[in-house]
């Protein structure tokens, strides 16, 4: 039987520098974790770990699309809702 767990990671109501802050940060540290893991595959395989290319290039995508969409709400002078929620199960 699966026990999912369900945690809010970030929600509420940002202006849109709080909410760069946040989920930048957030997106950089995902950045850093995939390409550590890449220069680690390199050093020990010679190769890069295409998983983990793959996932570090939609990460950099993903961080261009969120910085414009907040420089959008950032010159209407608009708030952003934010809601991240993190699911964990096993893999059984």
């Amino acid at each position: 039987m699966k026990k999912e767990r369900q945690f809010n990671l970030v929600a509420g109501i940002f202006t849109p520098a709080d909410a760069k802050e946040i989920l930048i940060s957030l997106i950089d540290e995902k950045i850093r974790f995939h390409n550590l893991k890449i220069l680690s595959h390199q050093e020990r395989f010679g190769v890069d770990d295409r998983s983990h290319v793959k996932r570090f290039n939609q990460l950099i995508k993903t961080k261009s699309q969120i910085q414009k969409m907040i420089a959008t709400f950032e010159k209407k002078n608009k708030s952003l809702v934010i809601n991240s929620k993190i699911l964990i199960d096993s893999t059984d």
